[in-house]
């Protein structure tokens, strides 16, 4: 399901203004020892281990979407990949230009202005896409996946990331809670508190059979899935604990949620999806 955009331009603007304003903090966070650090590095290690496990041909084409930092593009360039990495945020591309080059990876990685939604390559041209934290800023998810598999070639892989509807962290917090009724007045109550209610722009949030279900519309099969994410957990927006103990809380979950416990799994804050285009 998708969330409704008054104008899809303006949706555009105003995040990549947030994430220009906040581009170093996406380079320092696959380093950063706090929870949206610890969950970020961890999800990139499981999309790096599946696609070591899809044994793609050396110098195969892959596409890095929302290439921020490139934390994506370089592991993938020194796998042997050729990597087209694009962001729509200019000060993402010029740190990812900076940060290829200082890997000394710029033989292998092109880095360029790119929209998910339109993409600017040939059909069937790439073997790996990426989107990793892209599906939830886009103004038209359909459109993007539909984009995704197009330039994908017929039994090549993508790996994206989709927030969770019913994610722990929210359904606590009764200023975000679905199930919490007068949501929406208590929103406007803390506005005029000048408690800001939301961020700056709302994003797009899934259930597990939404987004797949989106992906088989697509032409994409889910080969693996994984759920990846606990916390932070706040009362009204306020931290209800430590960042030291929210992390504890956050990996002691997650050690569940790979085990046995469906339920855990179905309150991850993202899925996690290894997708082959049929």
């Amino acid at each position: 399901m998708e969330a409704r955009r008054t104008d899809p331009t303006e949706q555009q603007e105003r995040i990549d203004r947030h994430f220009g304003s906040l581009s170093v903090h996406w380079r320092d966070l696959y380093r950063a020892s706090t929870l949206e650090g610890v969950i970020h590095q961890q999800r990139l290690a499981l999309a790096l281990a599946w696609i070591d496990s899809l044994e793609v041909q050396s110098g195969a084409r892959a596409l890095d979407i929302g290439c921020g930092a490139g934390v994506v593009a370089i592991p993938l360039a020194r796998r042997g990949f050729e990597v087209r990495c694009i962001d729509s945020s200019q000060e993402m591309l010029e740190l990812a230009q900076a940060e290829v080059e200082s890997a000394d990876v710029s033989d292998s990685v092109t880095v360029a202005s790119g929209d998910a939604h339109s993409l600017d390559l040939e059909d069937e041209s790439c073997a790996l896409v990426v989107a990793l934290g892209v599906v939830p800023f886009l103004h038209s998810p359909g459109q993007a996946v539909a984009e995704m598999a197009r330039v994908l070639k017929p039994g090549g892989h993508a790996i994206l990331s989709s927030d969770n509807r019913f994610r722990l962290n929210l359904v606590l917090d009764p200023r975000h809670s679905p199930l919490v009724p007068g949501r929406k007045a208590l929103k406007s109550l803390l506005f005029r508190l000048r408690r800001k209610p939301t961020d700056e722009f709302e994003w797009n949030l899934f259930t597990r059979r939404e987004i797949e279900a989106l992906l088989g519309g697509a032409g994409l099969q889910v080969a693996a899935r994984a759920t990846l994410g606990y916390g932070p957990f706040t009362f009204l927006g306020r931290p209800v604990f430590s960042e030291e103990r929210t992390i504890a809380i956050h990996n002691r979950l997650q050690r569940l949620a790979d085990g046995r416990s469906r339920r855990l799994r179905a309150v991850a804050a993202q899925h996690v999806l290894l997708t082959r285009k049929i």
